[in-house]
């Protein structure tokens, strides 16, 4: 049986410290062009709340937050989502959120470990086509440690920078770029996200239900 899924995200971003709000607001600027109609984008400051977003099927979550602390049933709400045929693309902060949380790690497909200060440096793909050529972005450079085998995108000398990877009947995107103001209104960046939403996007209309 076939449960069809709305055409909502479900974007959950607090918009206060890290990220802020002029990132964030750049980055609802640039989801709001993924969608035909501006009220599929469903935004939430408070992640808490996902679990419960979750009941309606929305086509995709978007994960732009720092949160060390949230209910014990939201990453497993969250990862039983993708499992069952959801799309999830986590940006920068979400995958330094719940550290030591193993399960929430898996799901992302990296755990983070560390960054430098803000400072300009390259980035480019890895022969994928995600990106034209190389650009240069300033912004915070993550390091990661990989926790699942994933198709590796973007990288800045040999740092992942951009990863994909399926779980279950879901998909994962993970972009570690977003600190900065600047970052969502960058050509490049704009491509390589035109470039995740449409493969999160391709498994998004239904689900199996079990």
């Amino acid at each position: 049986m076939l449960q069809q899924r709305s055409h909502k995200t479900v974007l959950a971003a607090p918009g206060l410290i890290h990220p802020g709000p002029r990132p964030t607001a750049e980055l609802i600027t640039l989801l709001k062009r993924f969608h035909e109609n501006e009220i599929d984008l469903v935004h939430t400051r408070r992640p808490g709340t996902l679990p419960r977003l979750l009941d309606h099927a929305p086509a995709r979550v978007v994960l732009y937050m720092h949160r060390q602390s949230l209910p014990g049933t939201w990453v497993t709400a969250l990862e039983r989502y993708v499992e069952e045929g959801g799309s999830l693309l986590a940006l920068h902060s979400a995958s330094a959120s719940l550290k030591g949380n193993t399960q929430y790690g898996r799901l992302l497909g990296g755990i983070f470990s560390g960054h430098g200060p803000v400072s300009e440096f390259s980035v480019h793909d890895t022969g994928t086509g995600v990106t034209d050529q190389p650009f240069t972005i300033l912004d915070e450079r993550y390091q990661h440690q990989l926790t699942q085998p994933v198709s590796v995108l973007l990288v800045s000398d040999t740092e992942p920078v951009c990863w994909t990877h399926t779980v279950g009947k879901g998909r994962v995107a993970y972009l570690s770029l977003g600190h900065c103001t600047g970052v969502f209104s960058h050509p490049a960046v704009r491509s390589v996200m035109e470039h995740l939403w449409a493969w999160l996007s391709a498994i998004a209309e239904c689900r199996e239900l079990s």
